[in-house]
């Protein structure tokens, strides 16, 4: 992707990101049985707003932005979410920086997927329960409910949402 592609616009994204830890629910539990309710659980809740490059390149769709506020302490966490126009239900996000990664959401579908930290690499899957992707080049949203699932060890639920409009 250029910097001076003529596709390209600033607009102004605001991200929500909702996550529980249900380890505790999913390792001690039978199966399709939880013993602890998602309600009891802590929600980790991040919800920042911050400028982000909209890019298009043919039917593709590309939003890079930088998420210190996730990555807290991380100066140079930097993230591009990327999707086909004609397959909005496939989303992309990379992760560069520090931490790298591509986080791939599909709805219904599992992916494994490789976080790259400072300390070391390790496998996450990611199960999409759905995605809502309404966003265009004038704006809109993008909503994510998912599990990841790392090694056995740790599990999470998630609900990530994207808002984009545009600037001024």
């Amino acid at each position: 992707m250029t910097d001076n592609n003529a596709n390209s616009k600033t607009v102004r994204l605001k991200l929500i990101s909702e996550c529980r830890d249900c380890s505790e629910a999913i390792i001690s539990a039978p199966p399709g049985q939880n013993t602890v309710e998602e309600e009891d659980i802590k929600v980790d809740r991040v919800e920042f707003v911050t400028e982000a490059k909209l890019t298009r390149e043919g039917d593709r769709l590309f939003f890079d932005y930088n998420d210190r506020e996730i990555f807290e302490g991380i100066d140079d966490a930097h993230s591009t979410l990327i999707f086909d126009i004609g397959n909005r239900g496939l989303v992309t996000l990379l992760r560069s920086g520090n931490i790298r990664a591509a986080l791939v959401f599909e709805q219904g579908k599992r992916h494994i997927c490789v976080y790259r930290t400072p300390f070391a690499p390790f496998e996450i899957c990611i199960h999409t329960v759905s995605v809502r992707n309404r966003l265009t080049e004038k704006g809109g949203t993008l909503s994510l409910e998912y599990y990841t699932e790392i090694h056995g060890v740790r599990a999470e639920h998630t609900k990530l949402k994207f808002t984009v409009t545009s600037c001024g």
